[in-house]
């Protein structure tokens, strides 16, 4: 999961190393700071420079095709730089609940959202569980990220087309019932600026229930404080795993009632928290 990371860190020492010695640096003793200096540099250089390839890499790419399933290659660098930017913008997240988690079937992941940071740290809390997010329309749009994260398989919602939204149901049902990959929705479809919850579209929960799948229920806390915090201060958020609900749970529901019932859970954790 830190590959490119560790990778970074590899290229930085060696390069710091070759500078000091390779220099007159090497003839003053006082300057052996220097190389420690130079490395969170380097880091960050080496890391200026994957994003210069990523924006060459994303003019060759297009979001017209129809994405028929998860593609490996480009869900790697979506993992990747999510990593990085985590780590560069200095959240610390703080997990609870893992051992809640299904181990033998893809799920659904349903959480509150109140940044654009959300999925990015649902990708990497549960990072031995690939995940594919439901993101708005809009979002390909983005600068390198958004040609990405279409081509990874992320599928796009168009909140102002009902029959694209059918359409995105299916593809997320298929990603599930396949065993493609599991999914990562917000039903309040929009951030919550004051962080209440918002009300739930109970149509985010036909996916579950179309692939009678279990359904993992998340609360995200702080992650609004990402933006205005990094890099300067760590900002700490916790992502509490509150509970799984299997088919048999829900399968007596409609989509509203179960929607009314996963907002509660999610509601009343708030309340006590």
């Amino acid at each position: 999961y830190m590959i490119l990371s560790i990778l970074f860190w590899i290229i930085s020492i060696i390069s710091a190393i070759l500078i000091y010695f390779c220099t007159s640096l090497s003839s003053h003793w006082y300057l052996f700071l220097i190389p420690i200096i130079l490395v969170p540099l380097l880091y960050l250089l080496c890391f200026l420079i994957y994003i210069l390839i990523l924006y060459i890499w994303s003019l060759f790419l297009n979001t017209k095709k129809d994405i028929k399933k998860p593609h490996n290659l480009y869900y790697f660098f979506v993992e990747q730089t999510n990593y990085l930017i985590i780590k560069l913008s200095r959240t610390k997240v703080i997990i609870n609940g893992l051992n809640k988690l299904p181990s033998d079937k893809h799920f659904l992941v349903i959480s509150n959202h109140l940044s654009n940071f959300d999925p990015m740290l649902i990708i990497y809390s549960l990072k031995k569980h690939p995940m594919i997010c439901i993101t708005k329309k809009e979002n390909e749009k983005l600068p390198i990220c958004g040609k990405f994260i279409y081509n990874a398989g992320f599928i796009s919602l168009d909140r102002s087309d009902a029959h694209q939204a059918v359409k995105a149901i299916k593809k997320a049902t298929d990603f599930i019932t396949n065993d493609w990959s599991n999914i990562h929705i917000c039903p309040e479809g929009t951030r919550s600026k004051s962080g209440e919850l918002l009300e739930f579209h109970p149509g985010s929960f036909k996916i579950a229930m179309k692939a009678k799948s279990p359904i993992v229920v998340c609360c995200l806390q702080n992650t609004n404080h990402i933006h205005k915090n990094s890099p300067w201060k760590k900002t700490y958020v916790n992502l509490d795993i509150l509970d799984t609900l299997d088919y048999q749970d829900y399968e007596n529901l409609n989509s509203t009632e179960l929607s009314t019932k996963v907002r509660n859970m999610i509601s009343d954790y708030q309340t006590k928290k």
